[in-house]
Formats: C-alpha cells, structure tokens, sequence
C-alpha cells in the first residue's frame, strides 16, 4: 500500500511502553499522577536511550577510539623499549671492544717495558765492561 510505513524492528510492547511512558509524564505534569510515576517514566526513557543504535554505535566508536589510543601508546612504549635494548647492545659491544683494547695495549706495554728492561741490562753490562776497560789502561 502506498504511502504505510512498516514500523521495522519496533514491535507493539515497544509503542504501548513509549505511549504509557508520555501519558504518565503528562499525568504528572498536570498532577494527576504523583512524581515517582514521572521518575518511572524517565527510567523508561533513559532504557529505551540506552538500547537505541544511535547510542550502541556512539559507545562502540567511543570504545574503539579508546583501544586505538591505548595501542598507539603501547606501540611508542614498545619502539621506546626497541631502542633501549638496541643501545644497550651497542654499549655493551662497545664496552668489550674498550676491554679487549685496554688487554691489548697492557700486553703491549708489558712487553715494551721488558724490552726497555733487558736493554737497559745489556746497557749497563756494556758500560760497565767499558769502565772496566778504560780503569785497567
């Protein structure tokens, strides 16, 4: 029939629910109903807010926005974390190259004041042997 709306997802405890409700808040306006009727009535109301697909996707987009912000943060975190590590093995590279260095140039220092050491011996052999030589002339 041209021109009729089919009423979709409502059903008819749904209009007679929202019916009841505005009768009960226009009784209490006018005072034929007393206050807690209205408070009843807004309760429907606020239900009826509360299971709308309006407010269902408001919430779920709410909801999703929260989690993106979460994952945003927590992958900062990680790539902050990532970093840490990666200038932590760096450091500890670098570390055991200046060890390994620092053993190298002891080696190396060792074996150059042993040089000087046995040279110097040899010098003074020879020196004393010249000193020898010149007191016997």
């Amino acid at each position: 029939m041209p021109g009729v709306r089919a009423m979709g997802n409502h059903d008819s405890l749904l209009w007679l629910g929202n019916g009841g409700a505005a009768v009960t808040v226009l009784g209490t306006i006018f005072g034929l109903l007393p206050p807690l009727a209205a408070i009843a009535a807004i309760c429907w109301y606020l239900i009826q807010m509360y299971e709308s697909k309006t407010y269902r996707d408001w919430r779920d987009a709410r909801l999703r926005r929260k989690k993106e912000r979460k994952i945003a943060r927590l992958q900062a975190r990680q790539k902050v974390i990532e970093a840490e590590l990666e200038a932590l093995s760096v450091k500890q590279a670098a570390a055991a190259f200046a060890a390994h260095m620092v053993a190298t140039a002891e080696t190396v220092a060792a074996t150059k004041v042993a040089d000087a050491k046995v040279t110097a011996v040899e010098e003074a052999k020879k020196s004393d042997k010249s000193g020898v030589n010149r007191n016997s002339d």
